[in-house]
């Protein structure tokens, strides 16, 4: 599951006290919370601070935006609280990850629609485009101002974004697939998928998009073929 957040934006972490795997209310006076930047360097006014005692075993923290301040880029700040169950040291390790505002228009659906896969099958949650986006920038240093274009680059950036997601994805998808699904009265059938193939179309499709954020670079007219075909079962009594 992806855990974006905007920077200076407030957000919440959902923490469950466990021992040897299973849920248990913390002993009093035993939580305390820590809380460090993308260097491992604690955030001032959370070391080891100590929390209010719980009698239930899950508890949902809440940090301002002032902690979640960054200059660029992106960065993480990781989440441990220590607590004693019955007296034995026991502990959460969690994180989440800080961005500045990125004018993406594609979205998990997008990325659906490159694989040929349907909701169910890949869930938005796991669509993650914000790190698709930065694993292009260095390489790709105009991506960032081809997002705020108000021609057609802005449109080849989005692409490739969604693009490089669904490349991040390709491993998983043999396993994903199903080979049919029933929709109302109608049948969702996929094709038979050469996975290479689509690697392949995905790849050279991404290097047009990158290409064509700069104004010298190549444009070629390359278009994604769709894996799904939606077919109609015939009527058995019409035979229509």
């Amino acid at each position: 599951m992806n855990t974006w957040n905007l920077s200076g934006e407030s957000n919440s972490v959902y923490i469950e006290f466990k021992k040897d795997g299973e849920l248990y209310p913390p002993d009093t006076g035993s939580i305390k919370l820590t809380l460090r930047d993308t260097s491992g360097q604690i955030i001032a006014g959370y070391d080891k601070v100590l929390l209010d005692d719980t009698v239930l075993t899950t508890m949902l923290l809440t940090f301002p935006g002032s902690v979640n301040v960054i200059n660029e880029g992106r960065e993480s700040r990781h989440v441990r609280v220590d607590y004693l169950v019955g007296g034995v040291p026991c502990a959460y390790m969690g994180s989440y990850k800080l961005s500045p505002f990125i004018p993406l228009t594609v979205t998990a659906a997008d990325v659906r629609s490159i694989l040929g896969i349907r909701e169910k099958e890949l869930l938005d949650v796991e669509v993650d485009l914000y790190e698709s986006y930065f694993n292009l920038l260095p390489a790709n240093p105009l991506l960032e101002s081809a997002l705020l274009a108000v021609d057609n680059t802005a449109m080849k950036a989005n692409r490739a974004v969604a693009l490089n997601a669904a490349l991040t994805l390709l491993p998983s998808m043999p396993a994903r697939a199903s080979k049919e699904d029933a929709l109302n009265n109608a049948s969702l059938v996929r094709a038979s998928i050469d996975w290479a193939e689509v690697r392949d179309a995905i790849l050279a499709e991404l290097s047009d998009c990158l290409g064509a954020l700069d104004p010298n670079g190549p444009v070629s007219s390359f278009q994604f073929t769709p894996l799904l075909v939606l077919t109609f079962p015939t009527d058995p009594v019409t035979n229509a």
